[in-house]
């Protein structure tokens, strides 16, 4: 409910069903609305449910906010995928900078061995022709280590975690190099799993 409260949150809602980019199944739909209202994924409690290396968890009550995000069901990454698509979308829509690809490597060759290349989500040209890079992350905040953080109003609390987050790419050694090879602009796109956006993708 606390990222419902932050700028940005809720735009999916907004989105034109007749765009491509901005449809999704009823069962997304569905999903979303559920994690956004803070209801239960589970059909019931205790659920057992099989994570990572043969892991079985009993869930029960803000436990079972763990299907959301869990890599084994395969939403982290379709989560990713997704907002990275989108971005480049609307970046091609409206016709700002040119040259944008997915997913390609960014190399310094005077970087030493362990930092030399990088490899960025989106990476493009702004219209006055510099080098834009992008990171997308989505940051699942309902994870139990995040629930369970103090020492802030809920609200603020969103809000500090989409900024550690883009702290940590900005001071992330392979970025830094790549962005001083090409002399690029880096933009950590970083949204919460119910669509809080940080302060740079809220830019």
């Amino acid at each position: 409910l606390a990222e419902g409260a932050t700028a940005g949150s809720g735009l999916f809602l907004q989105g034109i069903p007749s765009v491509p980019h901005f449809r999704f199944s009823s069962g997304n739909m569905q999903t979303q609305l559920k994690s956004m209202l803070g209801v239960s994924p589970a059909p019931y409690e205790p659920w057992n449910h099989s994570c990572g290396g043969g892991k079985l968890l009993k869930l029960q009550e803000h436990e079972c906010s763990h299907l959301y995000h869990c890599s084994q069901l395969g939403r982290t990454i379709a989560s990713h995928d997704e907002v990275l698509g989108q971005v480049q979308d609307m970046l091609l829509d409206a016709g700002f900078g040119y040259g944008w690809h997915l997913e390609r490597t960014v190399i310094n060759p005077d970087a030493p061995p362990n930092l030399r290349t990088w490899r960025a989500d989106l990476i493009g040209q702004d219209p006055n022709g510099n080098t834009v890079l992008v990171d997308v992350s989505i940051t699942f905040l309902t994870g139990n280590a995040t629930m369970r953080s103090r020492g802030m109003e809920m609200r603020g609390r969103v809000e500090a975690l989409l900024r550690d987050v883009e702290m940590r790419k900005k001071r992330n050694p392979r970025i830094e190099a790549a962005t001083r090879a090409h002399n690029a602009s880096f933009v950590p796109f970083v949204v919460s799993s119910n669509g809080a956006l940080g302060a740079s993708a809220n830019a």
